[in-house]
């Protein structure tokens, strides 16, 4: 990545504004400097107290201009230059007066005040101290606000690193009146955020990272907090950290896998997927249909340091962007957690669909899209492919054309496992969701059904899976296991006459017997409690009377 210290202002701006460090550095150094060396050592005058003041504010002007040019046009700079000029133009109007200009020569004895081209040194020093202020003024009124530098830079940076940053910087606006106030205001706040990224303790290079991935990890914990604060929007562009990686771990990527998303949104679930692999050996696909969470995905990717994803920016239903030789391409492992439900997902489309996705299957209901999303994972699986989805319940028996392709899917035994999650895992839905597993060329013939709704821990405002919940499920779907009252593995045969039917009860019986009432004992405690009772208002009857109540 360009350097972003250099890149703060664009070019062009940063080439004006050190031009103008290098005027004052010219206007206060040689001239100062010059008349120090003639006065001092040529003509014997020695600097007076108010002399050594000026000359001193010269020197303090420099080197700012200096830092100017090294660190670039920064607030606090500004302010010091515009503080050094005034102090030195006041202690110039002093000194003057105090040589007869406003009332009498008054000698203070500490030299004799030679004339440069006919004028005092002193009055050289208001000159030099005004223009600096003037110079001030003209950066002031050339100078853009910081808004648009900062969309300039941004530009800039995207433009140098166009293979992994394109499409990434020009969709964020931080010149927006509307979001950011007018100018005084959006610079005040760019300010504060700019001064916050020089701090030297957030130095994030690679070098001072020892390996570890901060950044990736700090920039997904900030798309974690936006999408909790964001709450029904969160959900669109990111799935809970932990069903990331369960997921992740269910579909088992390999080393040398192409990992697909069709529906990534910010690509924490391709990145989680990506770790399981174990090495730098795979390649990540994925599309996703709004821009901003497009860049997200984009920058997410490259602070990963994932250089080669392939991250398409469309609507995966209308126009699927990841192709081969004109067909839908093929993946070892799909992984998706499309929107649930979606309404007009684009069923009109599908009808006269060129890539012929749903010509095998019944068409989706217009109001519902979750099973065109996994019908086109279905064409995006490879033929020992495996892919992983989450989808609300609704898909496990809902009828009409959901029904038919359920069947289908069944009955080409394409379904490995049924999940069922726990309730209030997801931003901005409390519903529970499942997760559906399917794999190509399953030697098995029957499906694992686990009920996973009570294995979590509870939150203030969500719940999360643990990781002995998330190795729990794991453990149960890898070994096929059967545990009473969390999971049953079911032939197709019971599938097919439960009607196709993948409602998790009917499978997992989680039914718990209240306990037996001893009724007898019962009787024998409630007339414990009403003779205790009668007891205490007698007592409280005869305190009442002592009282005079």
């Amino acid at each position: 990545m360009q350097n972003l210290e250099q890149n703060r202002i664009p070019a062009a701006e940063r080439g004006f504004f050190n031009l103008m460090s290098l005027a004052i550095i010219a206007l206060v150094a040689l001239p100062v400097g010059i008349a120090c060396l003639i006065l001092g050592f040529g003509m014997g005058d020695s600097p007076c107290v108010m002399c050594w003041s000026e000359r001193i504010t010269m020197i303090a002007i420099s080197l700012i201009a200096l830092f100017i040019l090294r660190y670039g046009l920064r607030p606090g700079y500004v302010a010091a230059l515009l503080l050094m000029a005034c102090w030195g133009m006041f202690n110039g109007f002093i000194h003057y007066s105090l040589d007869g200009t406003f009332g009498g020569y008054l000698d203070i004895k500490q030299g004799f005040g030679l004339e440069i081209l006919g004028a005092h040194t002193q009055l050289w020093v208001i000159v030099v101290d005004f223009c600096v202020i003037a110079f001030l003024a003209v950066i002031f009124l050339c100078s853009k606000n910081l808004g648009e530098i900062m969309n300039k830079t941004l530009e800039k940076i995207e433009e140098d690193n166009k293979d992994k940053l394109e499409g990434i910087f020009r969709s964020i606006d931080f010149n927006n009146k509307n979001k950011l106030g007018d100018t005084k205001e959006r610079n005040a706040i760019l300010q504060n955020l700019l001064e916050d990224f020089s701090d030297a303790r957030l130095d994030l290079r690679p070098s001072m990272l020892e390996g570890n991935d901060i950044i990736g990890d700090a920039y997904e914990y900030l798309i974690a907090h936006f999408a909790s604060d964001a709450g029904k929007k969160g959900g669109e562009f990111y799935t809970p950290s932990e069903v990331s990686t369960l997921l992740a771990k269910l579909v088992e990527p390999k080393d040398g896998d192409m990992i697909y998303d069709p529906t990534c949104g910010s690509g924490s679930l391709l990145i989680k997927a990506s770790k399981e692999v174990g090495s730098k050996n795979f390649r990540l696909y994925g599309q996703e249909k709004n821009g901003q969470t497009h860049a997200l995905c984009k920058m997410n990717m490259f602070l990963h340091e994932i250089n080669d994803a392939v991250i398409e920016w469309g609507d995966t239903i209308r126009n699927p962007l990841h192709l081969q030789d004109n067909l839908i391409k093929t993946f070892d492992i799909v992984v998706a957690n499309p929107p649930f439900s979606l309404d007009k997902w684009g069923a009109d489309f599908a009808l006269n669909d060129p890539f012929m996705r749903f010509s095998s299957y019944a068409l989706p209901p217009k109001s519902k899209g979750d099973y065109a999303f996994v019908v086109h994972m279905i064409k995006s699986l490879g033929s020992n492919g495996k892919m992983g989805v989450v989808l609300p319940h609704g898909v496990l028996f809902r009828g009409s054309n959901e029904g038919k392709i359920r069947q289908k899917l069944i009955e080409e035994n394409l379904l490995d496992a049924v999940i069922g999650l726990p309730a209030n895992l997801f931003y901005g839905t409390s519903i529970p969701a499942c997760i559906l597993v399917f794999k190509k060329n399953r030697a098995n013939e029957d499906v694992l059904f686990i009920d996973a709704s009570k294995e979590f821990e509870k939150g203030k405002n969500q719940n999360s899976l643990t990781a002995q919940n998330i190795d729990k499920i794991v453990s149960v779907y890898k070994n096929r296991s059967e545990i009473e009252k969390y999971s049953h593995l079911a032939s197709l045969s019971q599938i097919k006459e439960n009607d196709y039917n993948l409602n998790i009860p009917r499978y997992v019986d989680t039914f718990e017997e209240e306990e037996a009432v001893d009724i007898e004992a019962t009787k024998k405690e409630i007339s414990r409690l009403e003779a205790e009772l009668k007891s205490i208002q007698g007592k409280m009857n005869e305190y009442l009377a002592e009282l005079g109540l």
